[in-house]
Order: C-alpha cells, then structure tokens, then sequence
C-alpha cells in the first residue's frame, strides 16, 4: 500500500521516512572551500509551506540535471535538523537534508502545489526594526538614490550604494557587492530610456548600520537582482508608483561617504548614465556614470604626478621651491599629488579618463608623496617615468561617476 503524501510542516526530527510533494522555487549552488559543490534549494508543498533543503556533496552532478526551478517532484525520505544556518533563506525551525536513503522523482501531476510568489519584506517594518538579522528576505523598490560606488582594485570588491523607495514612500539603504555592483551599473550604462529603475533582490541580508539605520545587502552566493522585470509584480508595483502621483525619473542623489545625502542636480541621474560610445554625442561638459576597463596609461607633457600647495589643490610652478600660495599660504615644501591619464574601454569603444590624487590614492594606498620619495631614492625624480606600483590602476573594470569635458587636455 502506498504512504499518503505528507506535508512540510508534518517532518520530524525523528522521523527519517516520508513522502511529501513539492515545488522547487528557488535553486542555487553552494562552492566549499576545498571547491566541491552541493545544490541548495527553497521548496514549497501543496498547503504554500516552505523549507530549505540542503543536498549531499556526493549526488551534486546527479541533481544538478535532474532538478530544476518552478518543476514538482515527490521527496521520499530525509532527515530533519534544527536550521542553525547563518543566514536563513526561510524563516523555518528546521532544515532538510537529503541523504544517502533520499529519493526525488519528478512528477507532472503535482497541480495543486503554487506557483512560486515573491513575499516582499516591508520596507515600514524594516524602518521600524520589524526585521531578523540572520533571516534573508525579498525586497522591491524603485531606485530613488544612487550613492558611493567602490570601484576594484587592490583586493577591493566593487560596491554600489544605493536608496530604494517603496509605493508609499519608504526608503530603505541597500549596499549591492560584487557581482550585484556590476550588474546594476552595467545596466544603468547602457539603458536608452529615461523612466524608473525598479529592483528586486531576493535573499538579502539586514542589519543595523553604523549610523543606526538597516541597511539591506546582497547575500554573496544565494541573492538574484531582478532589474525591471517584466513580471505583474512589477507592474503592479509600477501602476501603484503612478496612482500615489510618484515621479522617479527625476535627478538622484550623490550619498557622500557619511551617509548625508546632498543635491546635485547634474550629478547621478539616470539619464545622465552613458557608455563611452555615447561621449562622442556630448556637446557641452557632461556629468554622467559610465562603466569601463582600465587598459593602459597614456603618458602626456605632464606625467602623472604634479606639485600643489600644501593647503588647497592649486598647482604650483615654484618648481619645488618655497613660494606663497594665491590662497595665503606659505609654502616651504610643495605638496605632490596624482594626476595619471588611463586609456579607458568599453566594448571596443576607448576614451582617456583622468585620474586624480583621491582616486589614485584610494586604489594604490599609497600617498603621491611618498611615491615620489622613493624613485627620489632610486634616482627618478622626473614625473614622465613611472613608477611600477601605478600598474595596479591598470586592467581593472570600474563603475566612474565622471565629468566629460569637451576639448579637455591631458
């Protein structure tokens, strides 16, 4: 006689054997340190109930072409263990294992189990602490600010700040890393329209920021960032953005790096995001975010350092020796700083960008000034030969905010 089927919430600890049916609605591979694979799934059953089941290392190639998302299988057997995971995809006691005894089947006749639905965290709730920081959740919003962005270099990972706003107004901070970083400036790059940028990111991490407020982040291997997704979540999610009368096309905000959020009505609009192929259209100086790679440097009459005073960033023609500023000071010594030409690429399309000392500085760690001081040492005090360690700016893909100006000079 065959065992009736059971459901999520019927699994128990001591109970290995079973017979439940579900709907994979989320599935992603996990890498171990010593870089074996295991598949790692959120599945559903036919009351809506979900788990996080986790797979064997043994049976990873096994599963990975026998499971797929949103299709319906029939779980024989597994074991049960309290979900002390870090991060918890569900907000469920218990977590699934499959073991050595465990048998999945596909099965098509499955109908009563739903479809997979996003269950969007609150952005009120999150503003009011309504929030677990070890559980992951999916969150929608339309872009209302773009903030700092972290390029790579030095073993620094790309990172975009970002503020989303929910129908009713809310605002949440969002930090996307990595991939998720690329991924969104790649697309703001290369958009041709003008009209809101509506994300999804599921399984995002939250916690309280330095500053006291949550900040939601991407968790590294299981979130997806869903970018104007054609689903009727996002058009409804569109539709009420319109009813409340919200305009999010307008100017975005440049977040400072403490967080305070200052105007800039040229800087970090939407429309203002143009690949290095669109420069060329440019007729006038252009604020704009663009995303490139780092090919080579183009060595001009200046090379890429120069002297300034001490006090503000006016360049000095002392020569290296004492003068008075035009803004008072009295300089005994002139201060060196950055001041590097990259060719830069995008999609065969190149462009000279300028790099100044705070970039520099930011990629190298290591001060203009002192860099100077040691080719000093070594005999090379001259600003056209440069110095190895200006390498590292080199075959680097970066998300710019940028000034274009027309005509400019290395």
């Amino acid at each position: 006689m065959s065992r009736e089927f059971g459901f999520i919430k019927d699994l128990k600890k001591d109970v290995n054997v079973c017979k439940v049916g579900f709907r994979v609605l989320d599935l992603w591979t996990v890498t171990a340190s010593n870089g074996r694979q295991h598949l790692e799934l959120i599945i559903c059953d036919g009351k809506g109930d979900r788990a996080h089941a986790i797979t064997r290392q043994a049976d990873f190639q096994r599963l990975k072409s026998s499971i797929e998302e949103n299709q319906t299988y029939v779980l024989h057997n597994c074991l049960m263990f309290d979900n002390d995971v870090l991060f918890k995809p569900v907000d469920y006691p218990f977590k699934l294992v499959f073991g050595a005894g465990t048998k999945v089947t596909r099965s098509d006749k499955l109908t009563d189990i739903p479809s997979h639905e996003f269950r969007f965290k609150s952005f009120k709730e999150i503003g009011e602490g309504v929030f677990k920081d070890d559980v992951l959740y999916e969150i929608i919003g339309v872009i209302h600010e773009i903030g700092k962005t972290t390029v790579i270099g030095d073993g620094k990972k790309p990172c975009t700040n970002i503020v989303l706003r929910d129908e009713s107004g809310n605002l949440v901070d969002v930090t996307l890393w990595d991939k998720y970083s690329v991924q969104l400036m790649t697309f703001l790059a290369e958009r041709k329209d003008r009209g809101s940028v509506i994300l999804i990111l599921t399984h995002a991490q939250c916690k309280l920021a330095d500053n006291g407020k949550p900040n939601l982040c991407n968790n590294w291997s299981v979130s997806k960032l869903l970018i104007n997704l054609k689903h009727p979540v996002v058009e409804a999610f569109r539709a009420s953005l319109q009813a409340q009368g919200h305009r999010f096309d307008q100017s975005l905000c440049q977040v400072s790096s403490s967080s305070q959020r200052v105007n800039y009505d040229e800087f970090s609009n939407l429309s203002g995001v143009k690949s290095i192929a669109e420069f060329r259209d440019f007729d006038k100086d252009t604020y704009c975010i663009t995303v490139a790679k780092s090919l080579k440097f183009n060595p001009n009459r200046y090379g890429w350092y120069y002297e300034t005073c001490t006090k503000c960033t006016k360049a000095s023609r002392s020569g290296g020796a004492s003068y008075k500023c035009s803004c008072g000071e009295e300089v005994e010594v002139p201060l060196t700083r950055y001041k590097v030409v990259v060719i830069m690429e995008y999609r065969d399309h190149k462009a000279e960008f300028l790099f100044w000392d705070k970039e520099c500085f930011q990629i190298l760690g290591v001060a203009a000034d002192t860099l100077r001081k040691t080719m000093q040492q070594v005999g090379e005090d001259d600003p056209h030969i440069y110095p190895e360690v200006l390498d590292k700016l080199l075959k680097i893909e970066f998300a710019l905010r940028v000034k274009y100006q027309l005509g400019a000079e290395g």
